[in-house]
């Protein structure tokens, strides 16, 4: 973990680091049993940055989690809900099963934010939450290769943020995670991603706010 945020005074006292975590969506897929659409759950990026949510809940980083994400999938909405409802679905199911190695998070603990269609469009949308919220210190959760370029957006759109890395809590809740993370860093799925990041993060030079990969995301979804 980073060195602690040194806070305003007033905000010392309460027992919370953030007053809210902005957990960003990810990609969300039909799950299958013998062939028939069994329900949509989370894919692997976005259920780690779930978990370590439970994570950053437990450790009392923050009293409230938000869920972002909307419909990302060019299916019939009725059929492909919003990534942020599929989050809180799978963290509603985690609750209610009588699991004692999950954290849990009360369902009256999250948000969300169900509009967006990707980490831009997120974050203008989180800066209206934010503000109605009256909230000062806010972390944004999400997987590392996405963590720089998800801070540089927030800062390019003026929102002050604390970058929390999901690999980081997973490893924090469970040192045996840190197979796993190591193993999911060096496959090809990963190294695919990653240069993809690479790409973005360049483009960023002339597009700040990440106005060009919303722009060809719409077109090709619609």
């Amino acid at each position: 973990m980073e060195n602690e945020i040194e806070l305003p005074h007033e905000k010392r006292q309460q027992p919370y680091l953030f007053d809210a975590i902005i957990v960003l969506g990810a990609k969300v897929a039909k799950k299958t049993h013998n062939e028939h659409i069994a329900g949509i759950e989370p894919g692997l990026n976005y259920k780690m940055r779930l978990i370590a949510a439970t994570e950053a809940y437990e450790q009392k980083l923050a009293p409230i989690i938000v869920l972002t994400g909307g419909n990302t999938s060019s299916n019939d909405s009725a059929d492909f809900p919003t990534q942020a409802r599929v989050g809180k679905e799978f963290l509603e199911r985690k609750y209610r099963e009588n699991d004692e190695n999950f954290n849990k998070i009360p369902p009256e603990a999250i948000i969300l934010e169900d509009e967006s269609k990707d980490t831009a469009s997120n974050l203008t949308n989180l800066l209206q939450l934010i503000k109605d919220k009256n909230w000062h210190q806010v972390a944004i959760l999400t997987n590392d290769f996405h963590l720089k370029r998800a801070e540089e957006i927030a800062h390019n759109f003026g929102l002050e943020v604390k970058g929390l890395s999901a690999e980081d809590m997973l490893v924090a809740r469970d040192p045996r995670f840190a197979n796993v993370v190591n193993k999911y860093n060096d496959s090809l799925q990963m190294k695919i991603t990653q240069t993809k990041e690479k790409a973005l993060r360049l483009l960023m030079v002339v597009d700040r706010k990440a106005a060009i990969p919303t722009f060809l995301a719409e077109h090709m979804r619609g």
